[in-house]
C-alpha cells in the first residue's frame, strides 16, 4: 500500500494540473471571443480600445503558454507515479485477504514451520513503505535487464546441457559421483560444473575434466554474472541462478551436486509440457503462508499448491530469460527475500506468478527415502518422479548431515545394507495437496523427514528401496558414493 503522505501528494498534483488546464481552456475562449469580436466591429471610434485589447490578450496568451509549460511539467511528473505501486484501496485488501483465506485455507497444514516461525516478525511489523520500495524495485529491475538476443548471440549460449553448481569439499565429491554416474548411463548431454574462484585448485580441475565435464568459474569478469564467495554464508545460494544464467547451453538441467540421476534424463527435454512452457519444476514438501507478503510483493494470487524444490530444474533459457533473471535478482537480495522463502529453492516459481508466466510442476509428490534410524523411519532422500511417475532422481538433500562412520555404503546392520534402504509414499499423491509430510529431530539429535497419515490422507506404502529403485545402492557405491558427510 502506497503511504499516506505519498497518496497526499498525488492528489494535490491531479488537482493542481486539473485547475490549470480548467483555467488554459477559460482563456483559450475568452481569446477566440474576442477575436471574433473584434474583427467584426467596424467602428472607427473603438479602434484604439481594440489596440489595447488586442495587447491585453497577447499578454494573456503568454501567461497561457506559461501554464501549459507548468502543466506539462506536472504531466510529466504524474506519468512517472505508473512506475510506483498501485494504490491499494480498503475493498482491494479486502478483496486480497479474502482470497487468501479461501484459496489458501489449508495450506498453513503444510507450511516450514521452522522458517515461518524464525520470520514472521519481520512479516508482521515492517511498515508498508518496505513492501511498496520492494515491489517498484524489482519492477525497475525486470525494466533494465538485458534481452536474450542480446547475450545469447554475445556469450554463443546454445543447444542442451546439464548445469552443476558445487566445487567446495564435499560438494565436489558428491559432483563426481554424479558424473560417474551420468558415465554409466551412456549420458551423452554435456556437463558444465560452476565454481567460485579459490575453491578448486588445478588437479580437481583437470579431474572434472577426466570425468567429462567443463569446468566454469563464476567469478570470470567476462561473464553477464560474475559472483563471488559470500563470507559469513554457510550456504551460498546465489551461485545456483548465476550458474544457470552464465552457462553456455540454451536448455539446462541444472542439478544439485546430491541429486543423483536415476537414468539417462535427456528423454525429459522431450515432454510436451516441457516444450509447451519451456519449464519442468519438482515439488517440495511444503506449501507457502497465506500470511507470507512474498503474495503480495510479487502480486500473485495465493494458491493452495506445493513449492518448488529446486535440486533439479529443467529450463529453456530463451523462453524463460526474465524469469530466470527475476529469481536471481531475489537470490542477489537475499537479506530481503529470503526472509520470505527459504533459500533460492522458490525463487523460480514465484518469479514466473511476478511475471505472469506458465511454468510446469510435475504432478506426483515425492517419495521419501531413508532408513530406520533412532527406532524409526528417518527420510534423508527426496525421491523425484518424472511426468510419467517413474523415479528419475535420487536427491539425497539430508544425508550428508548423518555421520559418515555410522552410514556409508558398507553399513550393515539388523534393518538392511547400504545408505538408501527404506521408501515411503502416499498410494494417491498425484496431484494430490491434502499430504501430511512432516520434519522432526530424531530422539539421537538427526534431522528426519516423515510422512504422515491419519487426517483423511491417503494411505502409505512403505517397502525396500530396492523395490522402487533396483540396484540403486550397488550404483551409488560403484560410482564412489559415500553415504553421510561428517
Amino acid at each position: 500500500m502506497i503511504p499516506s503522505n505519498r497518496r497526499r501528494i498525488t492528489l494535490v498534483a491531479f488537482v493542481t494540473a486539473a485547475m490549470m488546464l480548467a483555467v488554459y481552456m477559460f482563456h483559450d475562449s475568452a481569446i477566440r471571443a474576442g477575436t471574433s469580436l473584434y474583427s467584426s466591429t467596424q467602428a472607427q471610434q473603438q479602434q484604439a480600445v481594440a489596440t489595447a485589447t488586442t495587447k491585453d490578450l497577447e499578454a494573456q496568451k503568454q501567461q497561457i503558454e506559461e501554464l501549459k509549460r507548468e502543466v506539462d511539467k506536472l504531466r510529466e511528473s504524474i506519468s512517472k507515479h505508473k512506475e510506483m505501486p498501485k494504490l491499494t484501496t480498503t475493498s482491494d485488501a479486502d478483496a486480497k485477504k479474502k482470497q487468501k483465506d479461501e484459496a489458501c485455507k489449508n495450506a498453513v497444514r503444510n507450511i516450514d514451520y521452522y522458517h515461518s516461525v524464525n520470520h514472521e516478525q519481520f512479516w508482521q511489523h515492517a511498515s508498508p513503505q518496505v513492501w511498496a520500495d520492494q515491489i517498484r524495485a524489482w519492477r525497475s529491475y525486470m525494466d533494465s535487464v538485458p534481452s536474450w538476443e542480446s547475450v545469447s548471440a554475445k556469450h554463443e549460449m546454445k543447444g542442451r546441457g546439464i548445469v552443476i553448481a558445487g566445487g567446495n569439499g564435499d560438494t565436489l565429491d558428491r559432483t563426481k559421483v554424479t558424473l560417474r554416474m551420468l558415465r554409466e548411463l551412456n549420458s551423452t548431454l554435456p556437463v558444465e560444473v560452476h565454481y567460485i574462484r579459490g575453491e578448486l585448485g588445478k588437479a580437481e580441475i583437470e579431474k572434472l575434466k577426466e570425468l567429462g565435464a567443463t569446468p566454469r568459474d563464476l567469478s570470470d569478469e567476462s561473464n553477464l554474472f560474475s559472483v563471488q564467495k559470500m563470507v559469513g554464508k554457510e550456504k551460498n545460494f546465489h551461485i545456483k541462478s548465476a550458474a544457470m544464467i552464465n552457462s553456455r547451453f540454451e536448455e539446462i538441467l541444472y542439478l544439485d551436486s546430491d541429486s543423483m540421476p536415476v537414468r539417462d534424463p535427456r528423454y525429459l527435454f522431450g515432454y510436451d509440457e516441457y516444450e509447451k512452457t519451456g519449464t519442468m519444476f519438482w515439488p517440495d514438501y511444503w506449501k507457502t503462508h497465506k500470511e507470507n507478503p512474498i503474495w503480495d510483493i510479487l502480486d500473485a494470487p495465493c494458491a493452495d499448491e506445493w513449492e518448488q524444490e529446486s535440486g533439479q530444474v529443467l529450463l529453456n533459457k530463451r523462453t524463460n530469460w526474465k524469469p530466470l533473471l527475476l529469481a536471481n535478482y531475489m537470490s542477489m537480495h537475499s537479506e530481503f527475500y529470503f526472509q520470505l522463502i527459504n533459500g533460492d529453492k522458490d525463487t523460480l516459481r514465484f518469479a514466473h506468478k511476478a511475471l505472469k508466466m506458465e511454468y510446469f510442476m510435475v504432478p506426483k509428490f515425492l517419495t521419501a527415502g531413508g532408513l530406520i534410524w533412532d527406532d524409526r523411519f528417518c527420510g534423508h532422500t527426496m525421491i523425484q518422479h518424472d511426468p510419467d511417475d517413474a523415479p528419475m532422481f535420487i536427491h539425497a538433500n539430508l544425508l550428508k548431515e548423518f555421520p559418515r562412520d555410522r552410514l556409508n555404503p558398507d553399513t550393515e546392520t539388523n534393518t538392511g545394507k547400504g545408505v538408501f534402504r527404506t521408501f515411503k509414499m502416499y498410494t494417491v499423491s498425484r496431484g494430490n495437496t491434502w499430504l501430511k509430510p512432516r520434519f522432526y529431530v530424531s530422539s539421537g539429535g538427526q534431522n528426519c523427514m516423515e510422512i504422515d497419515a491419519g487426517g483423511g490422507e491417503p494411505d502409505i506404502r512403505e517397502e525396500s528401496f530396492e523395490n522402487l529403485v533396483p540396484g540403486w545402492n550397488a550404483f551409488y557405491k560403484r560410482n564412489g558414493g559415500q553415504g553421510g558427510g561428517r
